[in-house]
């Protein structure tokens, strides 16, 4: 092969990769990953379903019963949920509070926790008053997310209570993250800092 006009020979290597790629998005490939696509996303959406059921039902249970179910028998009585197979579900209890899991048994599933928290306080009609938050891992993976924190107001330091999702978990119900501002190229020839 021979080079022109500065432009490098491409290797056979190179060539049949790239007539590979386009035989398999001519062949449909491209509409199986879009098929795998959409079912990692509606297994994702029952497992989402499930742990939001699971906190609705907690709460339920807690205003009757004065304390959190530990195991899925009661919360399935109150509210009747489904649990994919393809998740491991599991309930964790505290005096303060009760986490829900779904934790993928696939590499390329995205798990869930919620949460329902005490607050300490009680609402106008005299019931312990609770807060609650639904968190997806940021990444996917067989592992169980880290755990959603309540910090109790302060009056000491006026701080007000809040509710959020642990490390690498985010609430679904949030809004989108904002994307990362761009910074302009600088027309110096020079490397931009990244932002500090």
């Amino acid at each position: 092969m021979r080079e022109t006009a500065g432009i490098r020979p491409q290797s056979k290597s190179w060539r049949w990769g790239t007539a590979l790629a386009a035989a398999m998005v001519t062949l449909g490939v491209t509409p199986w990953v879009q098929a795998q696509d959409s079912r990692i996303s509606a297994l994702q959406a029952q497992a989402q379903s499930a742990v939001t059921a699971m906190t609705e039902a907690q709460q339920t249970f807690y205003l009757r019963n004065r304390y959190f179910a530990n195991y899925f028998g009661p919360l399935q009585s109150l509210k009747r949920f489904p649990t994919p197979p393809e998740y491991t579900y599991a309930i964790r209890t505290t005096t303060r509070g009760a986490y829900h899991y779904a934790i993928p048994q696939s590499r390329t599933l995205k798990a869930f926790v919620s949460a329902v928290f005490l607050t300490g306080k009680q609402t106008n009609q005299g019931r312990p008053e609770m807060v609650t938050i639904i968190c997806k891992a940021r990444v996917a993976g067989a592992i169980r997310p880290a755990d959603p924190n309540y910090k109790p107001e302060d009056s000491n330091y006026q701080r007000p209570s809040s509710v959020g999702c642990g490390n690498g978990t985010l609430d679904v119900n949030a809004p989108l993250e904002p994307p990362a501002p761009s910074f302009p190229a600088p027309t110096d020839g020079t490397t931009p800092l990244p932002p500090p």
